[in-house]
């Protein structure tokens, strides 16, 4: 057997915190979790990093005291506008540069560093479940691919909300699993504007663009260091 693509991840964590009575009524500490096709803002992220024993939950909320989501929306739409006028079609590019400029850091070990000294007053890291805001990760200037997902995310669902765009902000992750049982993953930002049009945003690998520019086979995107993000229902 080759590679095989998996899209069960976010069903597999919250099945395992359902079990653990950590899930109720699909909320995680009282906030709603970030799912394919869910909103972000308000919300939620849960991660494993089994190799390192950690349970991640990154919580996404831009009305926080000193938001630097807040902040990073206000670059974004200062980079979108020409003459003080914010021009729709530069938003998605906007939103890319925005992001990676906040966080030019990409290092996984980094980002475990910091889940596990961000102690409460009982000495509890962020590793095991504890909340942490995106934020965080925004003013350390390091992210990883989660992170990069969810700040994209968040800022074009803060731009619909301010009625600039329209359509469904999602943020995506499957699993690419090897003929060896090795599992990689990957998590991106997908936006489908108004017309049904998608469009991938994955900083790590500087891909932004329409999906049918990704529509490649599983082999073939590897080949590329590219990586498959279109869903099965898409056709492509």
């Amino acid at each position: 057997m080759g590679n095989i693509i998996k899209w069960d991840k976010d069903d597999e964590i919250l099945e395992k915190l359902v079990q653990k009575n950590l899930i109720k009524e699909n909320k995680y500490g009282g906030r709603h979790v970030i799912q394919r096709d869910s909103e972000v803002l308000n919300g939620v992220y849960l991660s494993e990093y089994p190799d390192e024993n950690i349970l991640e939950a990154i919580v996404v909320d831009p009305e926080v005291e000193d938001s630097e989501l807040r902040k990073l929306y206000e670059d974004a739409r200062s980079r979108a506008s020409v003459c003080g006028e914010l021009q729709k079609e530069y938003i998605l590019e906007a939103v890319v540069k925005t992001v990676v400029e906040a966080m030019p850091l990409f290092d996984d070990k980094e980002v475990y560093s910091i889940l596990r000294g961000a102690e409460d007053m009982r000495g509890r890291g962020a590793d095991k479940g504890r909340k942490m805001p995106v934020d965080h990760f925004i003013n350390w200037r390091v992210g990883n691919k989660n992170k990069y997902a969810l700040a994209c995310a968040a800022l074009l669902e803060m731009f619909k909300d301010d009625e600039d765009i329209n359509g469904d902000i999602s943020v995506d992750r499957n699993q690419v699993e090897d003929e060896n049982g090795n599992v990689s993953e990957n998590v991106w930002c997908r936006y489908t504007n108004a017309d049904g049009e998608v469009y991938i945003l994955e900083v790590v690998r500087n891909e932004l663009g329409r999906a049918e520019g990704f529509a490649y086979g599983l082999e073939k995107a590897i080949a590329k260091n590219s990586w498959p993000y279109n869903r099965p229902e898409d056709g492509i």
